[in-house]
């Protein structure tokens, strides 16, 4: 179950990939924001994320967002927008003709495996 909430990734998926960002200490949860450790500057920059630009955007960095089918939080803000375009580029995920469905492909699914250890 994937799709987007707003401009960023939500759902089942997003919330699994929220917390396999925090198990791996990329970010940290403090008072409903997201914030980046030394790892997950590393991490994402190695990833293929322009961090730089992503600060410069004039909006919440990395909020927590209350996923509503789930009742857990997602990423949200700059960061979450950029890493759901980075995922769509890599062709991991893709848009299906709906407002927010998101489909993962076969290189996503492998993707997610190796990477954050999701099974989707």
């Amino acid at each position: 179950d994937a799709r987007t909430c707003y401009d960023h990734l939500a759902g089942k998926l997003g919330v699994q990939l929220t917390e396999a960002l925090t198990n791996a200490g990329y970010i940290k949860l403090e008072d409903k924001q997201f914030v980046l450790t030394d790892e997950g500057t590393l991490f994402f920059t190695t990833f293929g994320l322009d961090l730089a630009a992503v600060k410069r955007k004039r909006r919440s960095f990395s909020h927590a967002c209350l996923d509503w089918s789930e009742r857990r939080y997602h990423l949200a803000g700059a960061l979450g927008s950029e890493l759901l375009n980075h995922l769509l580029s890599l062709g991991w995920l893709t848009r299906v003709p709906s407002i927010r469905a998101i489909k993962v492909t076969e290189k996503g699914r492998t993707g997610f495996k190796e990477i954050f250890q999701i099974d989707c």
